[in-house]
C-alpha cells in the first residue's frame, strides 16, 4: 500500500503475495514468468526453496533474498507433511549438503553462482 500512495502509477502493477513456496509438487509452485520474487528472513533452507522457485521451468526470474540462519548440518525432514519427497536434489548449488560445512558465506557464494 504505501508504494501506490506514493506512486499511484504502480498500484495496478504491484501485487504483494504472502505464500508458502514449499508445499505443492517436487518443483514448488508456479510463479509467473514476469514475477519478482522477494523473501525476507528466509531461514535455513527455505531461501533455497525460494531460489528453487522463482528459477523453475527454466526461467530466470529476477530475486531479492535476504537469507538468515546457515545451519552447518541442515536436516531434511522428510517426515512432515510440507516436506515430503525433501532432497538434496532440490537444491544442486549446496552439493549434498556440502557446501553448509564450509559456513555461510560459502553457502550465499554456492547460491549466488548458480
Amino acid at each position: 500500500e504505501g508504494l501506490s500512495q506514493r506512486w499511484p502509477c504502480l498500484g495496478q502493477q504491484i501485487l504483494r503475495e504472502d505464500r508458502d513456496l514449499r508445499g505443492e509438487g517436487a518443483a514448488g509452485p508456479a510463479v509467473a514468468r514476469d514475477s519478482l520474487v522477494v523473501s525476507c528472513h528466509a531461514c535455513g533452507t527455505l531461501t533455497d526453496e525460494v531460489i528453487a522457485a522463482a528459477t523453475a521451468e527454466t526461467v530466470l526470474r529476477p530475486m531479492v533474498l535476504v537469507p538468515c540462519c546457515h545451519p552447518k548440518r541442515p536436516a531434511l525432514q522428510t517426515k512432515q507433511p510440507w516436506r515430503l519427497g525433501q532432497t538434496w536434489d532440490r537444491w544442486p548449488w549446496l552439493e549434498d549438503g556440502a557446501v553448509c560445512l564450509d559456513g555461510a558465506a560459502a553457502v550465499d557464494e554456492a547460491r549466488q553462482a548458480y
